[in-house]
């Protein structure tokens, strides 16, 4: 029903915002608290030991750490006031908390104090640790059993240290005749990150190269979900082994703003998934390559699927997920961005039967209204 975080995860929030809809789980509320300085006078963070305090830690180490904390005579980046603030007097308050034998009955009587210098650092950090230490006393009694134990053994277990020798990636000096065939086959066409390594080794190895081809089942069939095939199949005329899936990812489709309905994204799918078999069978790459539905695949949404879903959402932005939607595993895409880049594909189809050739002029004629080809 809500999300509770600090501030520093208002992304996130607005992220929900948007997506949780499209999933029909409708809006959430939220709640954001402020940032507390850490106790070295920056953020506060699970990465830095003595920025912090934890629940479980001991009576002397909690001493050494506000003993070492940054204690400015401000309030900005101070974590002693900050933790007066936002820990201490919420606890205590209505009561009085005395400091140096006086008693302050709210947050701002201490800071105007301490600023003005009727109390000094020292006096704040002796009261924020005996305080903290008496409050941590209570959790970790409760803490002190062994399904805790349990939890903190397997939860933060030691880390053994390794090493990974490094071996570099041999160098591939394509012959003549494979860096013409690599010419032929990125032709106008656009490299991701210029990154043609995989594509160079695959070709020197004479190793069949596998190749990816996503569409989502957007709308109707139209010439744009043809050009991947098209290109697989001058690869194969080129003399490239290669081994292609046509991907029809309907779950995509759904989340693009749900265009296409959760309930018709089975049908969409079996939709596109004829059309692509069909030109697969007249394009003669049979055994080359083959359409598939993303809601076939036995790993799609598996305990192993969404665990590396989460590590890569961990370290790739959302920017970096848009820069192609499509692409083969040697870290091609090909964008057709023209009516020439299909022209000069369609001597590829001059084998098609008379039928096959009947439903691709239907599809030009349905293209000539869409005016772009667009791969999606």
């Amino acid at each position: 029903d809500g999300q509770f975080g600090g501030v520093d995860q208002r992304k996130i929030f607005i992220l929900a915002e948007e997506q949780l809809p499209k999933l029909k789980l409708g809006k959430r509320w939220h709640l954001m608290n402020p940032m507390v300085p850490g106790l070295t006078g920056s953020k506060m963070s699970s990465s830095e030991a003595d920025s912090k305090i934890d629940l479980l830690d001991k009576s002397e180490l909690v001493e050494r750490k506000i003993r070492g904390a940054v204690c400015p005579r401000q309030e900005e980046d101070n974590g002693v006031l900050a933790f007066l603030k936002s820990v201490v007097f919420p606890i205590v308050s209505p009561q009085s908390l005395t400091i140096s034998n006086n008693e302050y009955y709210s947050y701002e009587e201490v800071k105007e104090a301490f600023l003005k210098g009727a109390l000094s650092e020292d006096d704040l950090k002796k009261v924020l640790a005996e305080f903290l230490n008496e409050l941590l006393e209570k959790v970790q009694e409760h803490c002190n059993n062994d399904t805790v134990r349990n939890a903190l053994e397997k939860g933060y277990q030691d880390v053994v240290e390794s090493k990974v020798e490094s071996n570099l990636r041999p160098i591939v000096e394509p012959s003549d005749n494979d860096a013409d065939l690599i010419r032929s086959i990125v032709g106008s066409d656009q490299v991701v990150l210029g990154e043609d390594y995989t594509l160079r080794l695959c070709l020197s190895e004479r190793r069949r190269v596998r190749v990816t081809f996503a569409i989502h089942p957007k709308g109707r069939f139209h010439l744009g979900f043809v050009m991947g095939l098209l290109k697989m199949k001058s690869m194969i005329v080129g003399g490239v082994d290669i081994d292609g899936i046509v991907l029809i990812s309907d779950t995509e489709a759904f989340l693009d703003n749900e265009k296409v309905a959760w309930a018709t994204r089975n049908d969409r799918s079996e939709y596109f998934f004829e059309m692509c078999s069909a030109f697969i069978k007249c394009l003669d790459l049979d055994g080359k390559v083959k359409a598939v539905k993303s809601s076939d695949l036995e790993s799609i949404f598996s305990h192993d699927y969404v665990l590396t879903m989460y590590k890569m959402a961990s370290i790739v932005t959302r920017d970096e997920t848009s820069v192609c939607e499509g692409g083969i595993s040697c870290r091609f895409h090909f964008y057709c961005c023209d009516w020439w880049s299909f022209f000069a594909a369609a001597h590829l189809i001059r084998t098609l039967s008379a039928e096959c050739l009947g439903v691709f002029f239907c599809l030009v004629m349905s293209f000539a209204r869409l005016s772009l080809i667009k791969i999606r």
